[in-house]
């Protein structure tokens, strides 16, 4: 109830709090390691209350994020994570946060996850469904699996991405087969150690299953190498689907692909509108391999580097002719 009689150590933290609580961690002088933690059914949060762990500085309220050096698994439903960075090397295809199979009501909100692995490994795979906001999510790794990314939505689960800095080789990959995948306001641009392939690698369609609703939005994408949003396999005609792609900034390499199709049996479907795509290996990489008659709108053309400093996490439009200036114009 106070820091004079507090936990002095998370995991027992973990285990003595009820569904429904609010645990406070104060940040530590150092990065603080008390081995993988699971955020456990007994802690399931309910139709009327949400079970809140968040970390604190000085005075709870005040956003500082609690360092932690180890795995997070999230087992706990209608649960809330916020106000925590966790880094670490993590050979493990459920990274370094997990949100696990059957976990519905998950948020986890102004959270920094880094895997420093080098290998095929996201920093964040979701399992079931959650809601990330105004977090920093970063994967070193070389990672190859299709519809992986430093945030993996598993097989047929469902997300929100929002708000989020991702960094990594793939940022964001999903298999979002009968469910609904909404990736919005996030930027996208290369790790510390790992150059940036892809921005967004979707698989609309599992065995039949196709997306109910895509709603791909206001994303800022530097220096891609090989595709902005790749889009792996589109939903079948007449399955009730509906994609949007929307008012995304995307600057490749000189080489890449801004949109991609990959599905040569289905090219159209998507609405793709107000997107601003340049230093592809061409206009006609812009937006690729989908049919003359897809419903594509307003796209701009960009010629110049449209960001401040991207490089250095600066997404700023700015003000150069064909760059930040088309952007604004629209």
């Amino acid at each position: 109830s106070s820091e004079a009689n507090a936990y002095q150590d998370l995991s027992t933290a973990i285990a003595s709090i009820s569904g429904g609580d609010l645990l406070y961690v104060k940040k530590t002088s150092s990065r603080h390691d008390d081995g993988a933690l699971s955020m456990a059914s007994g802690i399931n949060g309910s139709a009327t209350e949400l079970t809140i762990v968040e970390g604190y500085g000085t005075t709870p309220g005040d956003n500082v994020q609690f360092q932690y050096a180890n795995k997070i698994d999230i087992d706990a439903k209608n649960f809330v994570l916020r106000n925590f960075d966790i880094e670490m090397s993590s050979a493990d295809v459920e990274g370094v946060l997990h949100i696990a199979n059957n976990i519905d009501g998950v948020s986890v909100h102004n959270c920094r996850v880094y895997n420093t692995n080098t290998g095929n490994y996201p920093a964040i795979l979701c399992s079931q469904n959650a809601v990330f906001t105004n977090c920093e999510i970063i994967a070193d790794g070389n990672i190859t699996t299709t519809a992986r990314g430093a945030i993996e939505i598993d097989s047929g689960d469902s997300g929100i991405v929002h708000g989020c800095t991702i960094r990594g080789s793939k940022g964001i990959g999903s298999l979002p087969g009968g469910q609904g995948l909404v990736i919005t306001n996030n930027i996208f641009y290369a790790a510390p150690n790992r150059d940036m392939k892809k921005g967004i690698e979707v698989d609309l369609q599992i065995s039949g299953s196709e997306v109910k609703c895509m709603v791909i939005s206001n994303n800022s994408m530097y220096s891609v190498k090989n595709t902005g949003i790749d889009l792996r396999e589109l939903p079948d005609f007449d399955e009730k689907s509906a994609v949007m792609i929307t008012n995304n900034v995307i600057w490749g390499d000189g080489g890449a692909v801004g949109i991609n199709n990959n599905d040569s049996a289905t090219t159209v479907g998507p609405i793709i509108i107000n997107n601003a795509i340049g230093n592809m290996g061409g206009t006609s990489e812009h937006v690729k391999d989908f049919a003359s008659s897809v419903a594509e709108y307003g796209t701009i053309d960009l010629t110049a580097d449209p960001f401040v400093d991207a490089a250095n996490g600066d997404f700023r439009l700015n003000g150069t002719a064909g760059g930040g200036a088309a952007c604004r114009s629209a």
